[in-house]
């Protein structure tokens, strides 16, 4: 429960941890669980964002658009998979 999660995988690692958090008897250390969890999931949320500039700006250019196109739909989907991810942590 307190190991790094592998953020290729990050999804599955949280949930994974949720699932098992009420077998964490220290409230606690619930707490820093899922303070980790969020804090994770806030950076690579943050990382993600950061890119879209970079992309935007590629889509500028002619020789580039039909490539970004599909790399901003992922970078999207990413973003609000992330976002989601901390609207729901929020409840």
């Amino acid at each position: 429960m307190l190991s790094e999660p592998d953020e290729n995988k990050l999804e599955i690692n949280i949930l994974s941890k949720i699932y098992f958090l009420g077998y964490i008897e220290n409230r606690n250390e619930k707490l820093e669980i899922i303070d980790d969890m969020i804090s994770k999931v806030e950076r690579i949320w943050g990382e993600l964002s950061g890119y879209y500039g970079s992309l935007i700006l590629m889509k500028q250019r002619e020789e580039d658009k039909e490539l970004v196109k599909y790399s901003i739909k992922t970078l999207d989907y990413g973003i609000m998979s992330h976002k989601a991810g901390l609207e729901w942590f929020k409840i």
